[in-house]
């Protein structure tokens, strides 16, 4: 295990550095789908961190044959979507104590803007969650890891319909 455990270290430092670059990128634009790339892209590193919470019990389970490729890109999409729908709550919040995500970035550009970025984002993860790893062993995990992903972005929209944002 402590190959991924190092491995582990060392995405946690490259997830700050990538969430300084892609939020630097955001600002450093006016073109709406670079930002929203830059975004998705951001949150995309930061749901590199569940790695090491799907790899080590797969290994325990199944040695060095585990088949972590099924399942490891559907668990960081999760916490993408988790972390996507974490921050819109924490908007208020993060701009009160000068907390800059990207998620407070793209609510710079007006709620019409943030509306229709966090609509495409969750289409995205959406049809992603469902292209990820459909065949090969572990189904009914990755049914389920699917099945959470579906639920946070159902409940998501129905917060963002019902706020009227």
């Amino acid at each position: 295990y402590r190959e991924q455990i190092a491995d582990y270290f060392n995405k946690a430092i490259g997830i700050v550095v990538a969430e300084i670059v892609y939020r630097e990128k955001m600002k450093a634009t006016d073109d709406f789908d670079d930002r929203l790339l830059y975004a998705r892209q951001c949150y995309d590193a930061k749901g590199l961190v569940m790695d090491i919470f799907v790899e080590l019990p797969l290994l325990a389970l199944f040695g060095p044959e585990a088949p972590l490729q099924e399942v490891v890109p559907l668990a960081r999409l999760h916490r993408a979507v988790s972390l996507l729908h974490k921050d819109f709550d924490d908007i208020a919040h993060d701009r009160e104590n000068g907390t800059e995500t990207p998620m407070v970035i793209l609510a710079d550009e007006g709620e019409e803007r943030l509306r229709e970025s966090l609509r495409l984002l969750l289409k995205h993860y959406r049809q992603r969650s469902e292209t990820l790893a459909p065949d090969g062993t572990l189904v009914d995990i990755k049914q389920r890891i699917r099945a959470l992903i579906r639920q946070e972005i159902d409940d998501f929209e129905h917060l963002l319909a019902a706020s009227g944002r």
